[in-house]
This record gives structure tokens, sequence and C-alpha cells, in this order.
């Protein structure tokens, strides 16, 4: 069961099970974790990962930049009583059960007919919309990653305008 909420639609926001919010120390972590949050269970090598978000410095400067995010992933996780990360020397991996990402739970409820009403909630706009690339190489990343999930609620938006009866969060007054 997850632990922690991770919302990258329309911003970044991480909380704890308990309502708290864990803040990340830099726009760079917050970026790290939503990359891996979007790819759960999928082993990232340390290489690609310091080139996504590093690509400015030399590498040993990179590799030191990306253990020092690690290390800051890891204090605001552990503070949340959790432990999602495996780190090893080549890769870094998180827990596919560790978070609930809006993201994910966004395109799995809106290719479910009868989960519309979950997927127009959890929608608040484009990911990552808060947080610049640092990078042409995370920017080749986010782009397509944007456009799949405006696809989505596009699609989305389609299926609800074209339903008999709207989801309930549709109905609610603004």
């Amino acid at each position: 069961m997850a632990q922690c909420d991770l919302r990258v639609l329309g911003g970044f926001a991480l909380t704890a099970k308990d309502g708290g919010n864990l803040a990340l120390p830099t726009k760079k972590d917050r970026l790290l974790l939503a990359f891996l949050a979007l790819h759960p269970g999928q082993p990232q090598s340390r290489e690609k990962l310091y080139g996504l978000l590093w690509a400015d410095r030399g590498e040993e400067q990179a590799r030191g930049s990306l253990r020092q995010s690690l290390a800051s992933l890891r204090e605001v996780f552990q503070a949340a009583g959790i432990d999602p990360l495996t780190i090893n020397r080549e890769s870094v991996t998180l827990g596919a059960n560790e978070l609930s990402v809006d993201a994910l739970d966004f395109a799995k409820f809106a290719a479910e007919p009868n989960c519309l009403d979950q997927a127009v909630d959890l929608y608040r706009g484009v990911l990552l919309a808060d947080l610049d690339a640092p990078s042409p190489e995370y920017e080749q990343w986010l782009l397509p990653a944007r456009q799949r999930l405006e696809e989505q609620a596009s699609t989305l938006i389609e299926s609800v305008a074209g339903s008999d009866s709207p989801p309930k969060v549709l109905n609610k007054t603004v």
C-alpha cells in the first residue's frame, strides 16, 4: 500500500498519507523523483539520471550531484517512515507500490470506462507544469510524456461530453 502521494499533474506536491507536506530541497530533487515515479519498479541507470538532470556538468560533478539528490530523497522518505528507493552502484529504482502517483492513476482510470469520475478528478493540468526541464535530455523525455497525458485528457473530455451521465465531479461548483 502506498505510503505517500505524489502529484505531478498541474504542479508538484509530495504528501505523506497523514496529509503532511514532504518538502524536497531543490527543483532537481523534485524532477528526479518525478522521473523515477513515472517509471515505477524500473531500474534507471545512474548515467541516464545524471545525464537528464546535470548534463551541463562534468561527469564527476554530475555523479556527485546525483548522490546528493538521492540522499535528499532518502532523507525525506525516511522522515515519512518509508524507504522506497533501491540504490546500487549501477542503478536507482523507486518501488512500484510505495507512492501513489496521480499521473499513473489518471492514465489507468482514463482507460477504464467505469472509472471516468476518478480520472476527471485526478487531472489538474499539464505534467510538471510548475517545473522547467533542466536539460535538453530531460525535455526530450518530458514533452512526449506531457503530450501522452494531454491526449488522454482530451479523449477523456470527449468521452465525458458524449456521455449521457457526466461524471459527478463535472457537476461540482467551482
